[in-house]
């Protein structure tokens, strides 16, 4: 949980050009219970109320300490990538006030961060390789597999799993005993993610999981790179 907070006294330094007039930084340093503080001009510090719930009027909040707000314009990331909405450099603030019984003492910019990043549409746009065709997906999620030796994988982990009996199944799980006999219910979501048919089909998945990051990661810096050249100087 975090709390919103605008200030209306002018910020340090030149703030980012996503940041404007009424702009809500996040903070935790005040009640974290989703309201809205606002540090008037005048330098005083008031609770406006939590967002949406209209259960308090705006009145002054007697807060001595520090307060650290900030905000970016990130609008995605992954991929070894960061995406901002047009493409425009990721940027990442950080600001400090200091209060004394609810007074504005001190207002710094206290971190700053910048990179490049790359439109949000390229990761929209984005398709990957096709994984293994392993059949109708949503036929296999609704069979029953009742008394079959199956492969439970250990996530995406290069090495673990191993061999289980399905036991029972119902319309959303099967019961699968492991050879120590530890038992466990598996969501029929999990059906080609972490139970297969056999340990063949499970590293097949590991191998083309891992060459969808791959790809994806070498497709991203690409176009970083494109984009870098592009640039003057």
């Amino acid at each position: 949980m975090y709390d919103e907070l605008v200030c209306e006294r002018p910020l340090p330094g030149t703030p980012p050009a996503f940041v404007g007039p009424g702009h809500r930084f996040q903070t935790k340093d005040l009640d974290c219970e989703l309201a809205v503080y606002t540090v008037r001009a005048d330098g005083s510090l008031w609770r406006e109320g939590r967002e949406g719930r209209g259960d308090a009027e705006p009145a002054p909040h007697d807060f001595t300490g520090r307060v650290e707000f900030g905000t970016s314009n990130f609008a995605a990331g992954g991929h070894g990538a960061t995406f901002t909405r047009g493409g425009e450099d990721w940027e990442d603030v950080d600001y400090a006030a200091t209060f004394a019984g609810g007074r504005l003492v001190e207002l710094v910019e206290d971190r700053r961060e910048r990179g490049p990043a790359l439109p949000v549409a390229e990761l929209r746009a984005y398709r990957p390789p096709p994984a293994p065709d392993l059949g109708d997906h949503a036929a296999r999620r609704a069979e029953s597999l009742a008394g079959r030796t199956m492969y439970r994988a250990c996530g995406w982990l290069p090495r673990g799993g191993g061999p289980v009996r399905v036991l029972a199944d119902d319309t959303t799980q099967w019961c699968v005993r492991h050879a120590d006999g530890r038992l466990e219910l598996v969501h029929r979501s999990q059906r080609d993610v972490t139970l297969f048919d056999s340990e063949a089909d499970a590293a097949a998945a590991r191998e083309a999981a891992a060459y969808r990051r791959r790809h994806a990661e070498e497709h991203f810096a690409r176009l970083l790179a494109g984009r870098a050249g592009k640039e003057p100087g």
